[in-house]
């Protein structure tokens, strides 16, 4: 199906869904729109400060400056340098997964799980670049999300274990609580075309509509803004 032939789809039923499924549902979409609203302070700003270390800070020059000079003020490498060593510094000394036995009879245990640790870290998920992606967002945003989970299309869709790592911008956490592990809920969101629907989930991806104007550009990553005024299909928010 072409992405013209996608946008022009006509649904002819609804998806049935029991009261259970509705009640989860409504109860999902209250709790987005409530912790996005009070997430988006954190995200605005891990947002202006990725543009910053970009060299695209939005506040660099007030609008007299710019009046003024006729462009924005030179700015000079020296923060994205620092960052870069920093992070530079982290790989180096970037820690090693190493079990331990509790008694000595339970060596060869520890022994097995240590082979296991390295084989998911480092030959599954390239641990390296991951460690990497991490500690940049550490220093460019304040902090570091990752999330471990098994993964059916890994290993030629053998299914393993994944490390992944995610943007603060793409990640919603209940405001009220103190703790994530008190949290009512945590929300991992990406979006994607309506054909990323329909190739992974054939029997209820037709059911899945646009999103477009809604949830306020939630869980956008830098390179996916202005991509819903583009000529290319419709995308839908994915929780």
């Amino acid at each position: 199906m072409t992405d013209k032939e996608l946008q022009e789809e006509v649904f002819l039923e609804e998806q049935q869904l029991d009261d259970d499924e509705k009640e989860l549902l409504a109860v999902i979409y209250d709790r987005l729109d409530m912790f996005q609203q009070l997430n988006a302070p954190y995200h605005d700003v891990a947002r202006i400060c990725r543009k910053i270390v970009h060299m695209e800070d939005p506040g660099q020059d007030d609008e007299k400056t710019r009046k003024r000079n006729g462009k924005k003020t030179l700015q000079l490498q020296t923060l994205k340098s620092t960052i870069n060593n920093v992070v530079a510094d982290q790989m180096l000394s970037m820690p090693e997964a190493k079990v331990l036995p509790e008694t000595p009879d339970l060596q060869d245990a520890a022994d097995d799980l240590q082979d296991i640790l390295h084989y998911v870290m480092y030959c599954a998920n390239d641990y390296e670049q991951v460690h990497y992606a991490r500690c940049e967002d550490f220093y460019v945003t304040g902090t570091a999300i990752t999330q471990i989970a098994w993964d059916p299309d890994m290993a030629y869709g053998k299914g393993d274990v994944a490390l992944i790592r995610w943007p603060l911008e793409a990640f919603l956490w209940d405001p009220t609580a103190e703790r994530l592990d008190d949290c009512r809920a945590v929300m991992k969101v990406s979006w994607h075309p309506l054909s990323y629907y329909r190739a992974h989930w054939p029997e209820s991806g037709k059911f899945v509509g646009s999103d477009d104007g809604t949830h306020n550009d939630v869980g956008l990553t830098e390179g996916q803004f202005g991509a819903e005024h583009s000529n290319d299909e419709k995308r839908a928010l994915l929780i």
